[in-house]
């Protein structure tokens, strides 16, 4: 049991370091430059998107 704890806390930690550097790489796109969204604008909507959906983000970073 506490092992299975260990592991979700480190997918959780991925996940986590992953969504940020989504959030860094979104800041770089097209879509990005395109709006001219500041990144305390993008960054709560990625993040709520996140919670909601997990996975999710990585569809809107791949499109």
């Amino acid at each position: 049991m506490a092992h299975e704890g260990s592991c979700a806390a480190t997918r959780k930690a991925f996940l986590l370091t992953l969504l940020f550097a989504s959030s860094a790489a979104l800041s770089q796109t097209t879509y990005y430059k395109t709006y001219t969204l500041p990144a305390e604008a993008v960054t709560p909507v990625i993040n709520t998107l996140y919670q909601d959906r997990q996975g999710y983000i990585l569809f809107i970073i791949g499109s």
